[in-house]
């Protein structure tokens, strides 16, 4: 599905954060996204992205993403958080099956948001507002959908939870 994706780096203020959630995801006449930092000296600290024109948005698991992390996020690339694909397919099977969008949103760019548990495409022809919001001051729960430890340093509180399951099973 990737493979003739031309991805670059989109630079935005969370463009390197490696480990961000999604809070919310609100459509009411303006897409608005809210991130949070989940980890590092900026624990907490929270964002809002703000699309004004988006005729298509989709927010997928990013576990049915692991081709797209494959092909593109890797230290060699250094894509960070936010990507542009310049040459979408999305926008041109859009563009081909629906006539009045190239009308009413010309020049759309397809803009992607990489967070622990979604990938976020929106399909836009202005750019978003990014703003930081209030810092969280609930730095001891993850606002997302799920608490992922996979990294390395993460092995001992692996082990504890295993460790807690396994009393809880017997």
């Amino acid at each position: 599905m990737y493979e003739n994706w031309k991805v670059k780096r989109w630079q935005t203020i969370i463009s390197d954060y490696p480990r961000i959630q999604m809070v919310s995801l609100i459509d009411n006449g303006k897409l608005n996204i809210k991130l949070q930092i989940i980890s590092g000296k900026d624990v907490g600290k929270r964002f809002s992205i703000s699309f004004k024109n988006y005729p298509a948005y989709r927010n997928i698991l990013e576990e049915y993403r692991l081709e797209l992390w494959n092909k593109y996020n890797t230290t060699e690339n250094n894509l960070g958080s936010t990507w542009i694909v310049s040459n979408s397919p999305w926008i041109n099977e859009l563009e081909s099956n629906e006539p009045l969008l190239k009308e009413f949103s010309p020049q759309l760019i397809h803009y992607v948001i990489c967070t622990e548990d979604d990938v976020i495409e929106v399909l836009s022809n202005s750019p978003p507002v990014i703003v930081e919001l209030k810092h969280s001051s609930s730095t001891n729960k993850f606002p997302g959908k799920s608490i992922v430890y996979y990294h390395p340093g993460d092995k001992d509180q692996i082990s504890k939870l295993l460790q807690k399951y396994k009393k809880q099973t017997k």
